[in-house]
Parts: structure tokens; sequence; C-alpha cells
């Protein structure tokens, strides 16, 4: 068994919530093992066929080999079969334990209480009076417009803070072990985060060893690095790990593959993700997010932070003066103003979305079809990421992440994915809720990363 830990400090608070209602902070080695299982399945398809097993080594029957029998047997209706198997020897499974744990050690000193403007009010009961971080100006969030955008649908949270330091301690089975996940920690710090909001930028970290990592060197070069040391080192533990009693190892049973542009789930295989470096940089953490997320009413000569300017320019397909935005076809559909169908790509960059227009307030989500039960069919993350970074002097700087993926089941071809409109409510007097509409994402993949790449505020 070999002990390590990693010291990590706090790039952008950490909101960790054991209870959404309370706020009450919670970071758990279950949380840690989630965001590095997230990131393992984005790369993961670098490395492995992530749909099949190796069917060269599968026995015909049991009396061959019993135990590689059933194991091939567990996998045969698998979509992601080579991946799954792989994963559950990473992470282990309801049968198989984890080669490795986890666990989290912070000063509770340094969590702050964020409460959102229409939530400010409780910072005046008894509960909070006593505390010495009831009030979130004392901590790096701050009672902005920016802010309120980041965090929406976030009424009250405990977050750690920024320059906060936590350690991660692990326990590994051997070396092969460590090193796959210690490269998974090194992409997490780099592409991904801990917690709520990360793909608004919460919830970054680096580790305090790689610090010297700051170098001349770009954020691509970076994650290209830890992309090539994450491919190794799960490779390695292909070659050596052995499966208990079937007399073959990982490496007789999985097919090694090299797949592109891949678009079941958030990944990053060559071709399905961009990296745009957005040219902001600040002193402070509020400077940074009010130059993301500022809101300015639009005119011709507008200050408005650069994600809010993204969307809106989405709306318009890229062309502000020749494209009408999608938002205003999509009223006059409402209205009945129009019957045509309407495309909605602003979607790509997280569902559900509500708007209100006039009397009639509507959802978007993801068509459900015929799987209206799972709630997961209503909400899907952005597919573009905001990641923070700071320099040696400490200063922010941004780039922004696109990861290629379906948002939702594949129509007729050419109208690209189904969404569906549903009213939230209706102020008319007979309260009579207009009809349920359906719209469309644009699926031209193509097409929004050429517009992203281009994309200058």
């Amino acid at each position: 068994m070999i002990y390590a830990q990693v010291k990590c400090k706090v790039v952008t608070p950490i909101i960790s919530r054991k209870d959404p209602q309370t706020g009450e902070f919670d970071l758990t080695g279950q949380s840690i093992k989630g965001v590095l299982h997230f990131w393992f399945r984005a790369v993961a398809p670098r490395i492995i066929n992530i749909y099949r097993l190796n069917e060269d080594n599968k026995p015909k029957s049991p009396k061959e080999n019993k135990e590689l029998y059933e194991l091939y047997k567990t996998y045969e209706k698998e979509k992601y079969a080579g991946l799954k198997l792989l994963e559950n020897e990473i992470f282990g499974s309801q049968k198989k334990k984890a080669p490795f744990g986890v666990w989290v050690e912070y000063n509770k000193d340094d969590l702050r209480i964020y409460n959102s403007n229409k939530n400010k009010n409780r910072n005046n009961t008894d509960e909070n009076k006593n505390r010495k971080n009831t009030d979130e100006n004392n901590g790096s969030i701050k009672s902005n417009g920016a802010f309120t955008y980041a965090l929406y649908g976030i009424e009250r949270a405990e977050y750690l803070d920024v320059d906060s330091l936590f350690t991660l301690h692990f326990t590994f089975e051997n070396k092969n072990i460590e090193n796959v996940i210690s490269s998974l920690l090194k992409l997490t710090s780099l592409v991904g985060g801990i917690g709520a909001k990360t793909t608004k930028g919460f919830g970054r970290f680096e580790i305090i060893q790689n610090e010297e990592e700051k170098s001349n060197k770009s954020v691509k070069e970076r994650i290209e690095d830890v992309l090539n040391e994450a491919e190794l080192s799960i490779k390695e533990f292909i070659e050596s790990k052995e499966i208990l009693n079937t007399q073959k190892k990982l490496k007789d049973i999985l097919i090694y593959a090299t797949q592109t542009e891949l678009l079941d789930f958030p990944n990053l295989c060559k071709g399905s993700y961009l990296l745009k470096d957005t040219k902001i940089k600040a002193a402070d953490l509020s400077s940074v997010i009010s130059k993301i997320y500022e809101k300015q009413k639009y005119t011709e000569s507008y200050s408005i932070g650069w994600y809010r300017q993204l969307k809106y320019v989405i709306r318009h397909n890229g062309e502000l003066k020749k494209s009408k935005d999608s938002l205003i076809k999509l009223a006059e559909v409402l209205k009945g103003r129009s019957k045509e169908p309407v495309e909605i790509p602003v979607a790509f960059l997280g569902l559900p979305l509500q708007y209100s227009f006039g009397n009639v307030s509507v959802k978007i989500n993801q068509d459900a079809g015929e799987k209206k039960e799972d709630i997961r069919i209503t909400r899907k993350p952005s597919c573009l990421r905001i990641l923070l970074f700071r320099d040696r002097d400490g200063k922010y700087f941004v780039n922004a992440l696109l990861l290629k993926s379906h948002v939702s089941p594949r129509i007729e071809k050419g109208k690209g994915y189904k969404l569906s409109i549903a009213p939230t409510k209706s102020k008319k007097e007979n309260n009579e809720k207009p009809e349920k509409k359906e719209a469309y994402l644009s699926a031209d993949w193509e097409k929004l990363s050429e517009f992203i790449t281009k994309f200058e505020k």
C-alpha cells in the first residue's frame, strides 16, 4: 500500500454543498473521485475502443475458462463495454473495491458564505449573527450582477475561499494506479474543477507541487503534456493489471484504439475539443468575473462581459446584422405570430434555458422522447467551460474550452437536435397556457467551432 498527499491551493471559490437548501460545505473524497472519474472518461477514448472487448480471447464456453467467460458475459450488453471494464478496474464498482482511496483535509476557518440577492435577509437570523463569515463581502465573492449571473440557481452556499489550502490524502494499491490518478488530478486542475458551477469557472485549483509548471508554456501545451502523461500511465496500468483468476491481463481483453471526434459524451479526443484564449486578464477575482459575466444593456457601443457577448452573438448565428435574434423568432412563435420552425443555437451553452416574453414564461429542455422520467434528459451542462488561471504574479487570465458532444436525440437529417419548449406560467386572466412548442438546435459543430475560434470581444 502506498500513501501520498497532494497539497492544493484554491484559484476560484470551491462550492461543494452537502445540502443545497442550507448551503453547508461538504468536500469529500467521494466528490474528488467523481471529478477524476469524469475526466478519466474524457481521456479513455484516446486509448481504447470504448465500445468493444477483444473477442479473440473470449471463451466459447464456461468450461474453457469460467471466470473469463463470466467477465465477457457481464459486459456483452454494455454500450460502452471497453470503457466500463476499464473504469471498473480503476474506480471500482458495486462488486469490486477501487484500488485507491482519497480523503480531504481543509481548514473550516477558510470557509465563507455566499447569499444571493434574494436570499440576503437570511444573514440577519439569530443563527448567523455570531458567525465570522456570514457577510459574503468578507470573501472573494462580491454582491454584483456578474457573480449573481455566474452563480444563477444557487441561493446560499458556503465556499472554500481563494488562496485557501487543502490537502488530498491518497492510498494506492501500487505505483501504476498512483500514476493514473496523479495524471488525472493534474488534468482536472487544468481543464476541470471541484464542486458546483465549474463550467462557469468556479472550483478551480492548482497543485502546489506543480507550481513550477507555470512556465512559458501555453495552456494548450500544458494540457497536451498532461494528456500524454495520462495516456502513458493508463496504458501502463492496462499492461500490468491482472484480471483475477482469469489467467489474463487487462491488455488481453481491451482493444487499443485512437478515436477522434467522438460525440457520445464530452471528451478530449483529437478533434473533439477546442481551446480558446479569451485575452481576458485581471488582477483579482471580482475584476475577472466582471470581465466575463458583467451585464450591460445592448447598444451600438456597449460594454458587456465576454461570455454574455458570446451568447448574444450565437443567438444571431454569428451574424448580428444579417440574422434575426433567435429569441425574437421564438417569441413570435409563442405569441402565434409565426409558425416557422425556430433554431436556438445558444442551447449549446447549457440547458435548461428560461425566458420571459411578456405574459409568457417558458423553459427550454432537451426533447425527452420516451424517457420523460429521466431527469438527466432535462438538463445539459454547457459545452463551453470557462477556465481561470493565475500567473506567477497571482493575476488571472482566462481560457475557454469547448467540448463537443450530443445535446439531445437527433431527429430528421438537416434539422439538428430537437428541443422542447414548455410554458411555465401565464399571466392571462383565464390562465390559459400557450401550446407546447418545439424548437431545434443546429448540429453544425464545425460552424460553431470556427465561429468561437474567430470570436473576439
